[in-house]
């Protein structure tokens, strides 16, 4: 359908306006709205939840909606709140919990390592080591940062368990000739 569309001379718009990366992202965030607007509570739990599990969706866009529906008495502010609240921590949960019980396993999916590098993985690890609530702090406000940071934490503290575990049961053994 694409290439019948630039056949015949067919243009995306937006608006009326022909399309620009910019109009796109203007669609875009016109249909985030319009899902949280149907959805009210489901909708910003949702879209935070999604942003949260890596989806490239910007969370403060659902937090903003919620205010403004809780401004024009769509919502209790207090209930957008706490909606807010628990699907930006669901979905940070998820991720550090899939980490800290799947880690190696979620490491050998390709999704994972398009957003993981293992170059990536072991640099994060390593500050982990040395930085983790900062760390955690940080990457909580960078978008692309953020789902990594939480599986990489989870996988950290995983490999570290395992560490512990393995010199407590076996000490003076190094790890690698046990396994």
């Amino acid at each position: 359908p694409s290439q019948l569309r630039a056949h015949v001379g067919f243009r995306e718009r937006v608006h009326g306006e022909p399309a620009t990366t910019r109009t796109r992202q203007v669609k875009y965030t016109c249909v985030i709205q319009e899902f949280i607007e149907h959805f009210t509570y489901g909708g910003i739990f949702l879209v935070l939840l999604l942003g949260g599990l890596g989806a490239p969706i910007p969370e403060e866009l659902a937090v903003i909606a919620a205010g403004v529906l809780a401004r024009e008495g769509v919502i209790h502010w207090w209930i957008g709140l706490g909606i807010c609240i628990a699907g930006v921590v669901v979905g940070d949960v998820l991720l550090y919990s899939a980490g800290h019980h799947w880690g190696d396993r979620l490491l050998r999916w390709r999704i994972v390592r398009s957003v993981l590098s293992e170059a990536r993985e072991h640099r994060l690890a390593g500050a982990y080591r040395r930085h983790g609530v900062k760390i955690v702090l940080v990457a909580r406000h960078v978008m692309g940062l953020r789902a990594a940071a939480f599986l990489t934490a989870g996988i950290v503290i995983h490999a570290a368990d395992g560490e512990e575990r393995h010199a407590a049961e076996h000490p003076g053994v190094p790890q690698r000739q046990h396994a």
